[in-house]
C-alpha cells in the first residue's frame, strides 16, 4: 500500500475498527477515519464531486436504510459525516459511499 492509497487506508482503518469493536473498545475514531479515507479516494479519482450512500438494502438496520441512496457533495459529506451511522445495529457501520454521477 502506497502513501497515497486512500482506498487501502480506508480498508485498513475499517478492519482496525472491527478489531476494536470485537474487543469491546471504542472504535469510532477508526471508523470515522475509514469513511474519510473512502471520501478522499473518491475525490482524488477526479471522477465526480458527489457521492451516494450505499447500504445493505433490506438487510440494513433502520437508521441505515433511511440513508440509502442519499447524495452529498464530498465536502458536505466530510463536514456532516452521515457515515458511519452511530446507532447502526451492525456495530461497525457497513454502509459506504459510492461515486455519484448526475
Amino acid at each position: 500500500m502506497g502513501a497515497g492509497d486512500c482506498s487501502g487506508m480506508a480498508a485498513l482503518y475499517r478492519e482496525i475498527a472491527h478489531v476494536l469493536f470485537n474487543e469491546g473498545k471504542d472504535y469510532t475514531f477508526m471508523a470515522r477515519h475509514a469513511v474519510k479515507m473512502e471520501l478522499t479516494a473518491i475525490f482524488q479519482s477526479g471522477r465526480t464531486d458527489r457521492v451516494a450512500i450505499a447500504t445493505g438494502g433490506h438487510e440494513s438496520c433502520e437508521p441505515c436504510m433511511h440513508l440509502e441512496g442519499k447524495t452529498f457533495s464530498i465536502s458536505e459529506a466530510m463536514r456532516t459525516m452521515p457515515l458511519p451511522v452511530s446507532d447502526c445495529s451492525a456495530g461497525v457501520c457497513r454502509c459506504s459511499y459510492v461515486a455519484f454521477d448526475e
